[in-house]
């Protein structure tokens, strides 16, 4: 009788750094934005497709994506308007202008 040999299963540690990183962007956004869990669960899927998009415009880099993110929060509750990441990224161009401009 033959055993099955054992599936190793490798873990690519890029790519668990990626996801780390999009829920990290996604908890900043909602404690930014005063969310409670409950609220979060239901939009989960929708935030961490829009955090992944915004962390490949800032090359994954996290810091530079939750100052993006702080900016967008400034900017637009000073328009007194709602937003969400869907306006981060429409408006991206605009907000990491002012990111440089501020260093």
């Amino acid at each position: 009788m033959k055993f099955p040999k054992p599936v190793i299963k490798t873990i690519n540690y890029k790519e668990k750094n990626k996801s780390a990183k999009i829920f990290s962007l996604v908890e900043y956004f909602r404690k930014i934005k005063g969310m409670k869990k409950e609220q979060m669960e239901c939009l989960k899927g929708r935030l961490m497709k829009r955090a992944k998009t915004i962390l490949v415009m800032c090359d994954y880099d996290l810091n530079k994506s939750k100052k993006i993110v702080l900016k967008a929060n400034d900017y637009f509750n000073s328009e007194g308007l709602e937003w969400g990441l869907e306006a981060v990224i429409k408006n991206f161009h605009i907000l990491d202008r002012k990111t440089y401009d501020d260093e």
